[in-house]
């Protein structure tokens, strides 16, 4: 099976688990919830640029200390957090379904070995 091949496999056990993720922003943490497990980072602002809707941030997690930026698009609907050249788009959901993903994302994997 080639590369293409097998990345067009796995594609829906990856939209699976994506879907059954939460993640939580508080005021100093980002907490990712997935699969059984919950990976917490903190942040500190150090420079806010309001004209882009943009922070830059220190961000300290289980790799060490480095520097991310978050971006807010549509009107607060949108989170773009970016890090080392790689970005996670968050978009806004309600309470319940937030509620509903985090109790998804607190189970084990469904498949052996993806822990």
């Amino acid at each position: 099976m080639c590369s293409s091949d097998l990345s067009a496999a796995m594609l829906p056990i990856v939209q699976a688990m994506l879907q059954n993720m939460a993640v939580e922003v508080t005021k100093s943490k980002v907490i990712i919830h997935a699969m059984g497990e919950s990976q917490t980072a903190t942040y500190k602002v150090t420079k806010a640029d309001e004209t882009a809707k943009t922070l830059t941030m220190t961000v300290t997690d289980e790799d060490g200390v480095s520097e991310s930026t978050a971006t807010i698009k549509d009107g607060g609907k949108k989170l773009i957090l970016s890090k080392d050249g790689e970005d996670i788009i968050l978009n806004k959901i309600s309470d319940k379904e937030f509620a509903k993903r985090k109790a998804v994302a607190q189970q084990p994997p469904a498949f052996p070995g993806l822990e």
